[in-house]
């Protein structure tokens, strides 16, 4: 009987963990749903920042509809502008890419945890055939 009394401490001494380990497993997924959608939405407005790029990019003022300085100003202003635009560009493709580095690593801990799981039940299975067979 002594074997069993050692069987059920080594059982219950796997339970907790896997318990904790269910757990965490569960917030990482709940993690992983709102990190896929936050990168879907930031996606869609990316697109969307794209298309309207697109179409102001496609804007163009002939040169005999302007006259002297304020061209000038003009011009100058738009290089501002596209420059700025094509920062928000590449800053918003840095962030979308941060996110998607972040999903990568959480799958990651995803599997080492569910790893972590399926040993610490296969422990419980085998010390509950090995009660069973007693």
């Amino acid at each position: 009987m002594a074997n069993k009394a050692e069987l059920r401490r080594r059982r219950a001494e796997y339970t907790s963990p896997k318990t904790s380990k269910e757990k965490e497993l569960k917030g990482l997924e709940s993690d992983k749903r709102r990190l896929e959608k936050a990168i879907k939405s930031a996606k869609e407005i990316k697109d969307d920042f794209d298309s309207e790029n697109k179409r102001y990019s496609g804007i163009r003022i002939e040169k005999d509809e302007w006259s002297g300085e304020t061209k000038n100003k003009a011009d100058d202003k738009k290089d501002d502008l596209d420059e700025a635009i094509s920062d928000y560009g590449d800053k918003y493709d840095e962030a979308i890419d941060q996110m998607n580095s972040d999903l990568e690593k959480l799958e990651t801990k995803i599997e080492g945890v569910e790893t972590d799981i399926s040993e610490l039940s296969s422990r419980i299975d085998s010390i509950n055939r090995q009660l069973a067979a007693d």
